[in-house]
């Protein structure tokens, strides 16, 4: 939908979890992307996972030189770098490690944020996860998120987007 009201200027990805098939969707649809004039990331109902700092690095980079070819386009490097404007959609459904992406999108200045503030919970469990007799597991959480500044940018606040945008039921079902 998005390339047809685009005009196929924009590209698309939804990351459902900050896990490997997440991670796996995220870097097929980011060189998907390459070559558009924007793009939009929408990270809606994700409940995290692994920490995507190297996603963020990766949304920063910018060209620092390129190699021209006697036949055929240049190649920008480092390669793999999109320029454009980029957009994340959050909602208050987003937790942990994609709080921690909207928060690092946010500090680290890659684009404008969309949607709902996030749920407010980037606390978790780091290593220390307790077996029950019964074969469960017990999940403490035992850290927080803070920025470098040393405020809670996450806890029982969560992210605040730049733009507050309500998704309305007639927008879910799409047209």
């Amino acid at each position: 939908m998005v390339a047809e009201l685009s005009d196929d200027k924009l590209g698309y990805l939804y990351i459902g979890g900050y896990n490997s098939e997440g991670l796996e969707d995220f870097f097929r649809s980011y060189y998907a992307s390459r070559g558009k004039q924007g793009l939009i990331i929408d990270q809606r109902f994700n409940g995290g996972g692994i920490t995507p700092d190297a996603l963020i690095e990766l949304l920063k980079r910018k060209p620092l030189y390129a190699s021209m070819f006697r036949n055929g386009s240049d190649l920008p490097t480092p390669v793999n770098a999109m320029e454009a404007p980029k957009l994340l959609i959050t909602n208050q459904w987003n937790g942990s490690a994609a709080e921690t992406m909207a928060l690092m999108f946010r500090l680290g200045k890659v684009g404008t944020i969309v949607g709902k503030p996030t749920f407010g919970a980037g606390i978790g469990p780091y290593g220390y996860n307790l077996g029950t007799i019964d074969g469960g597991r017990i999940a403490v959480p035992n850290r927080g998120a803070y920025d470098p500044a040393g405020n809670w940018g996450i806890e029982n606040q969560g992210v605040k987007p730049h733009l507050d945008v309500a998704f309305s039921v007639e927008a879910w079902r799409g047209p």
